[in-house]
């Protein structure tokens, strides 16, 4: 319904550059007003309202095909997973992709922790970071980036106590380091 399928690149003369094809997750979830609530009947002056199914799509894949001028194209894949209210959790980039999934090298993964309060209709992200392989000697994952946010200048990570306004963000510089930067805001 709407949501982009396939995208190819060409020049005037009709040579493929790229092609792009998207794959998506179709699922429903019961809501009113979009506000999900699990098989939810409410009550409006004595009225039952029956439920409300929401279709939603989100990305599942989304593979890159570059032709190198023979029959074979590189082949690069990303994919990605959702928690129970929509919010990307978890993108893993492939990189070079040649249909093996746990090939290490090329792979990046972005992870996405987030702040779910229902109560205020509030979803932020509590912190974000990626990691990949790393080609060093030891062969393993290093954090490449890392960046948590606090809201409503609270201290500890994770608190909400307000509007959920972004106060504070930190942000990975090395092993032992990070930027700290803080917002304020008017009145109005």
């Amino acid at each position: 319904a709407g949501l982009i399928k396939e995208v190819k690149t060409k020049d005037d003369s009709g040579y493929l550059f790229k092609r792009l094809v998207n794959e998506y997750w179709k699922y429903y979830s019961y809501s009113f007003y979009g506000v999900g609530v699990s098989q939810a009947r409410l009550n409006i002056e004595g009225m039952i309202a029956p439920d409300v199914k929401v279709y939603s799509s989100l990305m599942r894949t989304q593979t890159t095909y570059i032709p190198d001028g023979t029959s074979v194209s590189t082949k690069h894949k990303k994919t990605y997973q959702y928690d129970y209210y929509g919010n990307n959790i978890r993108t893993i980039d492939f990189g070079k992709y040649d249909g093996n999934e746990t090939g290490e090298y090329d792979k990046v993964e972005r992870h996405t922790e987030y702040i779910n309060d229902t109560t205020l209709w509030i979803h932020v992200p509590r912190r974000t970071y990626t990691k990949g392989f790393a080609s060093n000697n030891d062969n393993s994952w290093q954090t490449s980036s890392d960046i948590k946010f606090y809201y409503d200048d609270q201290n500890e990570l994770g608190q909400l106590n307000g509007k959920g306004l972004l106060t504070k963000t930190e942000k990975y510089y090395n092993a032992s380091n990070f930027i700290t930067a803080r917002m304020s805001y008017d009145t109005y």
